[in-house]
């Protein structure tokens, strides 16, 4: 088996670890110790530790960036209010 099939298989989006370990980043950003610290308290490999921060890092991108191609693509967006060639504020009817 390839290389990059074990790394899809490997990274798989697994509904019971992701939020193990979203939990662990954000009780660690709230810790105030260093990553070897935290991973230590928490036996934790510092090894996974960064590479689940990288892997969320990385579907957080993902999910934003689908959740604006959505947005910018296809629906329209309205703004409330409009600034005139004057400056003033105007709302927006639709």
């Amino acid at each position: 088996m390839g290389s990059a099939k074990q790394a899809k298989r490997r990274w798989a989006r697994d509904e019971d670890i992701e939020p193990f370990w979203r939990n662990a980043l954000i009780e660690y950003a709230s810790s105030g110790v260093s990553i070897s610290a935290f991973c230590r308290k928490k036996n934790i490999s510092p090894t996974s530790f960064n590479l689940w921060r990288r892997e969320l890092q990385i579907r957080e991108r993902e999910r934003v960036s689908a959740v604006s191609f959505v947005c910018d693509s296809q629906l329209p967006i309205f703004p409330d209010k409009v600034k005139d060639s004057s400056g003033r504020i105007i709302p927006s009817r639709l």
